[in-house]
């Protein structure tokens, strides 16, 4: 005969277990969101931002390419100008090269002419020395509509700010084993990047930071963010791909007939920058231009990639509910009708065996990737579950010997 009471038990249990397992899990939830929106990735978590990257766009080709009639790439590192080098004390030792501040007054001159022919224009130069031809740049550039430019932060953490004042952000990132992955959209709370600056003018859209959390457009958000780079190096450069990108130098279309110019900026988004010398940068998708990097974060930003939607989160619920189920009812696994069938077969046990929280991490990370385009950092979260299984073992085994070395007492005093 059955004993009731340990249906009673049992029953008492899986709702504790549940009710336990949906609070770690919520917890869980904070904490993954929390590490993704730090500004770091640990190196071990490359390779798998890679692969999953890389089975998704190449393999499976699941991913939304930028329209290239929305937008204009115009190369300038062959069209420079010298200007002296000084040294630390101001003294002249030679000349350097930048691009040619003359033939940039051209160019804008022209779109000042007809300001609604394009969209936006990012001048992705950094402006840092100064040159016989400011005066005439800068009087093209302060009038130009929809035109933003880049500032950095030193070595020594000092704000370098360009020669011009005009509207700025913040175009800087840091690597992670010399590979770049993840980026900034605010520094020190109040240093905008220039994806963001651009994204915010060009949409309307604010980013504004609350106590611990950050919104864009009212809507929650992170503020770093894995580059999922929807455009990479070698298809801008391609010059034979069905979808061709328009890139072009500068000198070359300031020959342009004004007809042909016009028609090459037609209500596009304008980058310029270096695209094939100085301005390269280590990715996860090989060398990138610092111009197209950014081009990539602002289309993320566009796509709303860094916004944490009520799916995102249910999505972690479940995942981490399922990591959290496993993980204080192991001592019952023996007893699931399920883990029993599983186990009666080699391969079975060899699953079994395998399944640990790195695996169950991993899994949801690649399905957040694919659904949201958001990779879950996931090497502390595994340190931390393995650390709490350790913890539960280790309190199970110390109740289980107390448990026998009491049944062991009572048997001794029976006999007697």
């Amino acid at each position: 005969m059955k004993n009731p009471f340990q249906n009673i038990f049992r029953k008492k249990h899986l709702t504790l277990l549940i009710l336990l397992s949906a609070v770690h899990s919520v917890f869980l939830v904070f904490i993954s969101l929390w590490l993704v929106n730090r500004h770091f990735v640990y190196g071990d978590e490359k390779m798998l931002f890679q692969v999953t990257a890389g089975v998704k766009k190449i393999i499976l080709g699941i991913e939304e390419k930028p329209d290239p009639a929305d937008y204009i790439f115009i190369n300038v590192c062959y069209d420079n100008m010298l200007i002296p080098m000084l040294d630390e004390e101001g003294f002249p030792v030679g000349n350097q090269p930048i691009v040619d501040r003359r033939k940039l007054a051209l160019f804008f001159e022209r779109l000042n002419r007809r300001p609604d022919s394009y969209k936006y224009a990012v001048s992705d130069i950094f402006f840092k020395d100064s040159s016989s031809a400011d005066s005439l740049l800068y009087s093209k550039i302060k009038d130009t509509k929809n035109l933003i430019i880049p500032y950095h932060i030193n070595d020594t953490g000092g704000v370098e700010y360009p020669v011009f004042d005009i509207n700025r952000g913040l175009a800087d990132y840091s690597a992670i084993q010399y590979v770049f992955m993840k980026y900034p959209l605010v520094t020190n709370d109040t240093m905008k990047s220039l994806p963001l600056k651009m994204y915010e003018d060009i949409t309307g859209k604010k980013f504004e930071k609350k106590k611990y959390f950050s919104y864009l457009g009212g809507k929650p958000c992170f503020n770093n963010m894995i580059v999922d780079f929807k455009l990479r190096y070698y298809e801008l450069l391609d010059r034979n791909s069905e979808k061709m990108y328009n890139l072009v130098n500068l000198g070359d279309i300031l020959r342009l007939p004004d007809t042909a110019f016009y028609k090459s900026v037609g209500n596009k988004i304008i980058f310029l920058g270096d695209y094939y010398e100085r301005d390269l940068h280590q990715t996860l998708f090989g060398k990138m231009s610092g111009t197209l990097i950014l081009f990539n974060i602002y289309f993320s930003l566009l796509k709303n990639e860094n916004l944490i939607s009520f799916g995102l989160v249910l999505l972690l619920f479940i995942g981490f509910f399922a990591v959290s189920y496993n993980l204080f009812s192991e001592m019952f696994l023996k007893e699931r009708k399920y883990t029993q069938k599983i186990s009666r077969t080699k391969f079975g046990k060899f699953i079994l065996k395998v399944l640990s929280f790195v695996v169950y991490l991993m899994f949801i990370s690649v399905i957040t990737y694919f659904i949201f385009n958001i990779h879950i950092n996931i090497l502390i979260l595994a340190f931390y579950l393995k650390g709490v299984d350790s913890l539960i073992k280790y309190i199970r085994n110390k109740k289980q010997k107390k448990e026998i070395k009491s049944g062991e007492e009572k048997g001794e005093l029976n006999e007697e």
